[in-house]
């Protein structure tokens, strides 16, 4: 991912949270520089990007309104997430491309995520991400929240 990838994914999301004429919320700093986020009330938006010299994978994701059901685990709230990519000629969400839309989830323990999609977005394999994976599974990325602002 090139770096003008990566600033206009952070103005989307940026723009998007900053729209309103009032905000309230926590942003989320974690042990991963892959990851952003941010929560106002039960909401939750946020941006997961990594590269390697052979891949790349980026997605924002934002809680679903329409709420597939995912299965609930011990322990860990359920957040249902809608995970989506914004092309650089789409910037704005309703023109996206709907067919990198995946329906996934965020489960957290305190102050531990784990995100999971049904299906992997595009170039988001093991290498990249192992979105796929259950909280149990031992692949799976677990991201640690180190500090709320």
């Amino acid at each position: 991912m090139n770096l003008n990838k990566s600033i206009s994914s952070i103005s989307i999301i940026c723009a998007w949270l900053f729209s309103s004429s009032s905000i309230a919320g926590t942003a989320l700093i974690f042990d991963s520089p892959n990851l952003l986020a941010f929560w106002q009330g039960d909401q939750v938006v946020g941006f997961y990007a990594a590269e390697n010299k052979k891949f790349s994978c980026d997605f924002l994701f934002s809680s679903n309104r329409n709420k597939k059901q995912h299965q609930a685990i011990t322990d860990y709230k359920k957040t249902e997430l809608l995970t989506f990519v914004q092309s650089e000629s789409r910037l704005i969400f309703t023109q996206r491309d709907r067919d990198f839309d995946v329906s996934g989830v965020l489960y957290s323990d305190g102050d531990q995520w784990v995100l999971q999609t049904d299906t992997e977005q595009a170039g988001c394999g093991n290498a990249m991400g192992g979105f796929s994976f259950a909280p149990s599974d031992r692949s799976i990325n677990r991201f640690l929240v180190e500090k709320s602002i």
